[in-house]
């Protein structure tokens, strides 16, 4: 075994990632031939380090989930549509008790969509954040300022990341198989199926808490044509703990299973962006260009361009690791249009000597 002196190490580390071997592998082979204190550290820093590395290593661990603990505080809205009657819905979801609220709209400006939220605030009240996606309606001058002056957070979710809002998302899914069998069945009114369907649901017990979204919303189950009994405050009480205690095992189970761990990014950071659209097989995850951290809010990050003026926002779960001891983040990569030149018809050779025409028999 041989000890190798500090001024040397480096070049020994050099040597040894030759190959761009991974932490473990760098690892065993210099176990079995040099040693010296640290050499552990060593390495994993050296190989975090490495910009090729990088560039084709997975990304990060997403950022544990995150615990609502009263209703309407926190909701997501999304667009669903058109439909065959050229009608759109625009589905809420509150993040608490899963309870969902749909708006039929003909159309859906940014006007009519803030009118459509300030009619469905005044009933439910107005929350402290709403999640959407960057539709244009959601993006709009006039939205912005309607939460502002409400006092509501909106967050948009990252292009090519739409689990960020996928509460809204499955609510989607469930809603279009109910109109799906509304437009199979004869004589069917898909609005008076739909209006059945949402209070069908928000009076069953929800998969994930165990009861009903209008318990949780309310503190009352809704009365529809089973049977029902009404909840003393004791019982309502142990189903709030109940819900409480089943989203808490679920998140840790979930966290788990997903490796997620908070972030570690910081303003100044230096990251790279994630390649959305590869060219080909061998194309690395992420691009080489390197980004500036700008501003951190949750599992969102803004990014700044050393290159290129503007911003663009993704979230945590596609951060990875950087040679400055910060996490490298991705961003798609816009691939050029090219067209193939259209080959000009040509007859068959075995049919130069002949002359087709069509013959009719007499």
């Amino acid at each position: 075994m041989n000890v190798i002196p500090k001024a040397l190490q480096n070049r020994i580390l050099e040597l040894s990632h030759e190959g761009h071997p991974g932490i473990v592998v760098m690892k065993r082979r210099l176990r079995q031939k040099v040693w010296w204190p640290g050499m552990d550290k060593e390495v994993e820093k050296f190989v975090k380090g490495c910009k090729e590395c990088i560039l084709v290593s997975a990304q990060d661990s997403p950022e544990p989930l995150k615990r609502t603990t009263k209703p309407w505080a926190h909701i997501a809205a999304d667009f669903m549509g058109p439909l065959p009657s050229c009608h759109n819905l625009l589905v809420l979801i509150d993040y608490f008790s899963r309870f969902i609220e749909v708006i039929i709209m003909r159309e859906i400006t940014a006007k009519l969509t803030v009118q459509a939220l300030h009619e469905t605030f005044c009933r439910y009240g107005i929350p402290e954040t709403m999640r959407t996606d960057n539709g244009p309606q959601f993006v709009s001058e006039l939205l912005n300022k309607f939460c502002t002056e409400h006092g509501i957070k909106l967050v948009q979710t990252t292009p090519y990341w739409p689990q960020l809002n996928g509460e809204v998302e499955r609510a989607n899914r469930a809603l279009k198989k109910r109109l799906q069998i509304s437009q199979e069945s004869t004589d069917a009114d898909w609005r008076w199926d739909l209006r059945t369907y949402l209070l069908l649901y928000n009076s069953t017990p929800h998969s994930t808490t165990g009861v009903a979204p209008s318990a949780l919303m309310f503190g009352r189950v809704l009365r529809d044509k089973l049977p029902s009994i009404s909840l003393t405050s004791e019982q309502y009480e142990d189903i709030q703990d109940r819900d409480r205690e089943r989203k808490l095992t679920e998140a840790e189970y979930a966290d788990k299973r997903r490796h997620a761990q908070p972030s570690s990014l910081n303003p100044g950071d230096l990251v790279v962006a994630k390649r959305m659209i590869k060219e080909n097989k061998l194309a690395g995850n992420f691009s080489p260009e390197e980004l500036v951290v700008v501003e951190k809010s949750g599992q969102d990050v803004t990014l700044e361009s050393w290159n290129l003026e503007g911003f663009c926002i993704v979230t945590d779960t596609e951060v990875g690791e950087s040679n400055k001891a910060s996490k490298d983040v991705k961003q798609p990569e816009q691939r050029p249009e090219t067209q193939r030149q259209r080959r000009e018809p040509r007859k068959p050779k075995h049919l130069k000597d002949y002359h087709l025409s069509i013959v009719q028999d007499i």
